[in-house]
C-alpha cells in the first residue's frame, strides 16, 4: 500500500517539532492567490517514516508517477518559509519555493505543461523560485 492516497502532488511533512508553524505554513500553501490559483497537494504526515530520506520519498513518488514532490522541512517551517521541491525522477534536481508561489510549479508540473528544469533555471542564485519575470 502506498503512503500516497490521492492524485494531488505529495506534500511531505518532515519536521514534527513545530505544530503551530506547520499549521501556519499549510494555511499559506492552501490559500488561493489573487488570480484564483493554488497548489493542489495531498498532505503526508508520517512521523513513523521519519527515517526516510528525501531520496526515499522521491523514489516512492516516482513509483506512483508524480512529477513533483514537495517537502515541508525545518527550513520551511521555522526558517525562511521556503518549501523544498524535488524532481522524483532525479532527486538531486531541486529548488525551494515560498508558499505563495507554489501554485506555479505544482500546477504546471502536475499537468506536464512545463519541465522541472524550467523552474530550476528560473530560480535565483540561492535556488529559490519566486516566479517568472
Amino acid at each position: 500500500m502506498s503512503v500516497f492516497t490521492g492524485e494531488d502532488t505529495p506534500l511531505v511533512r518532515l519536521c514534527f517539532s513545530e505544530d503551530a508553524a506547520w499549521l501556519r505554513l499549510l494555511g499559506e500553501i492552501e490559500r488561493e492567490n489573487d488570480d484564483g490559483f493554488r497548489a493542489w497537494v495531498q498532505v503526508v504526515e508520517r512521523p513513523d517514516l521519519g527515517g526516510n530520506s528525501v531520496e526515499d520519498w522521491a523514489q516512492l513518488a516516482q513509483e506512483c508517477g508524480f512529477r513533483l514532490v514537495i517537502f515541508a522541512d525545518e527550513r520551511a517551517q521555522v526558517g525562511d518559509g521556503t518549501l523544498l521541491c524535488v524532481n522524483p525522477k532525479s532527486p538531486s534536481q531541486s529548488f525551494r519555493c515560498p508558499p505563495d508561489h507554489l501554485w506555479s510549479p505544482e500546477n504546471n508540473l502536475s499537468l506536464a505543461n512545463m519541465d522541472f528544469e524550467e523552474f530550476v533555471t528560473a530560480s535565483d542564485a540561492g535556488g529559490i523560485y519566486r516566479g517568472f519575470d
